[in-house]
């Protein structure tokens, strides 16, 4: 028989381990969580456990006052220095639902923007350095040459290079960090496959970072999948018709109407 005592604890403890609870729920649920997530869930998990540390703990309980201590000490070891972290830094800010508002350390804001304003600067150089495919020629009448030069001053300046502010950032990204957030609910991919236009040099960046995933939960999934296709009834089949099936398994029943 539990005891009013043993009771109290336990509904203490339970109380200390709910962020945990629902950080995990929340990254095993979603099909594809993404790096960018990590940065504010850690912050945000933490101020939870630094506001569960001030409550008041049920009189003699060292058991709950321990674990206050211990889960704080572990999650400043191992969460504390994430935003400082470059690749996670950079997935935040470049994720339309967080951008600059998700950090606790204005520097590792300023380290994360200056990070995303040099990999704007490097994706430029490389797509000057790779020479873009050119139509194949046709023979044109003589009078036509006319505006070959014109022609080819235009194409010239068609290239995306990233035109400074005053306080020397590139302008793409002052007006994207300028704009609302979006919904915590939208897809940043989505997002940025439809602003490429607007952002020709940070869209293809941001992408990058956008589909990196958080956790190994869907490679493992995959991998899981695979085993219970690949069964002993099917020890036979092909490499080929197990990557057809393991595709069609992986699209998601709402988007069946569309096939």
């Amino acid at each position: 028989m539990v005891s009013a005592q043993e009771l109290s604890r336990l509904r203490h403890v339970i109380e200390l381990l709910k962020p945990l609870e629902r950080v995990t729920v929340e990254l095993g649920a979603e099909k594809n969580t993404s790096i960018s997530k990590v940065t504010p869930m850690s912050n945000i998990l933490t101020q939870c456990h630094y506001k569960l540390s001030r409550a008041p703990v049920p009189e003699n309980d060292e058991t709950a006052r321990g674990l206050q201590t211990r889960l704080l000490q572990h999650l400043n070891q191992s969460l504390g220095r994430v935003e400082h972290v470059r690749t996670y830094a950079v997935a935040t800010i470049l994720d339309p639902r967080f951008k600059n508002k998700s950090f606790d350390s204005p520097a590792a804001c300023a380290g994360a923007i200056s990070a995303v304003k040099e990999l704007m600067r490097e994706a430029v150089l490389e797509r000057e350095r790779t020479p873009s495919p050119q139509p194949p020629l046709q023979a044109a009448p003589p009078e036509d040459d006319f505006w070959g030069e014109h022609d080819q001053q235009v194409a010239a300046q068609q290239l995306p290079t990233p035109t400074m502010t005053v306080a020397g950032m590139p302008t793409e990204l002052k007006i994207y960090l300028d704009q609302p957030l979006e919904p915590r609910q939208s897809n940043p991919v989505k997002y940025w496959a439809e602003q490429t236009r607007v952002f020709p040099v940070l869209a293809p960046v941001a992408l990058h970072y956008a589909v990196i995933p958080a956790t190994s939960v869907p490679s493992e999934r995959l991998f899981s999948e695979a085993g219970a296709t690949s069964s002993e009834r099917r020890s036979r089949i092909s490499p080929k018709h197990l990557r057809a099936l393991l595709f069609l398994s992986g699209i998601a029943e709402q988007d069946w109407g569309g096939l």
